[in-house]
């Protein structure tokens, strides 16, 4: 019954999902890591509904107050842990973003070149990865800005910590207004010919198929799902917000 609430909720938006799943699930748990994010805001490895939902209202905060982020502003994410991906993806958007994310085992230059090709400047990474790979940061520094995720005890010198610039948010935040047509997402994909493009995804074609398919998922409240697809593919992070 919960689900099919959700399924018939026509103003329901990948900005929005949290605090709708709040308001239904509350300090039901949604993520469980296998090992805390290190974020001073997140100490827990077990992530319930309003947790999500007060980090991601702390972030989107801090992505406008800190790297001056505006409506319709693409965003490359290149971040490992995929809980951790999500949360971010669902801030930024919340914000006003529009995610690109990124495999963090491409080289830098094809980094580079994608994020230009997408017209992004603004690039959030993980602050260990910036550290273990400074061609990344280097490349992605001279075309794009550079904050960091992850405790800022990781984060390379001199580069701006989401960590760090979430304790000057107040936590209430009111997410960006989503129409079914408004891009959410750019995702890299492989066309016929073999070409690399980077396709526009709305908030309808990230959110609302599945959504519609989560009521007839085979699962009992409460049971734990194993998500083993890779958030930088469409399907995988939509697949991510069904589950």
């Amino acid at each position: 019954m919960e689900r099919a609430r959700l399924a018939a909720n026509g103003l329901l938006t990948v900005a929005n999902l949290f605090e709708n799943l709040a308001g239904i699930y509350g300090d039901r748990e949604v993520l469980d890591l296998a090992e805390p994010t290190g974020y001073r805001k997140l100490p827990s490895p077990v992530v319930t509904c309003r947790d999500a939902l007060h980090f991601t209202n702390l972030a989107a905060e801090a992505f406008i107050r800190e790297t001056d982020l505006k409506k319709g502003e693409r965003v490359v994410l290149c971040i490992p842990e995929p809980a951790e991906l999500l949360l971010v993806a669902v801030a930024l958007v919340k914000a006003g973003g529009i995610i690109v994310p990124m495999d963090q085992g491409l080289g830098a230059g094809e980094m580079r070149r994608r994020a230009l090709d997408c017209g992004a400047r603004l690039t959030v990474a993980d602050g260990g990865l910036l550290s273990q790979r400074a061609d990344v940061a280097r490349g992605m520094g001279e075309v794009t800005r550079l904050v960091t995720t992850g405790p800022r005890s990781r984060a390379p010198a001199g580069v701006p910590s989401l960590d760090e610039a979430m304790d000057a948010s107040s936590g209430f935040f009111l997410p960006y207004t989503l129409k079914p047509g408004n891009v959410v997402g750019l995702f890299h994909a492989r066309t016929g010919d073999g070409s690399l493009k980077a396709v526009m995804v709305t908030n309808e074609g990230l959110l609302g198929p599945h959504l519609r398919a989560a009521p007839l998922m085979p699962s009992r409240r409460g049971a734990p799902c194993l998500h083993a697809m890779a958030l930088e593919s469409l399907g995988g992070i939509s697949s991510a917000a069904m589950g």
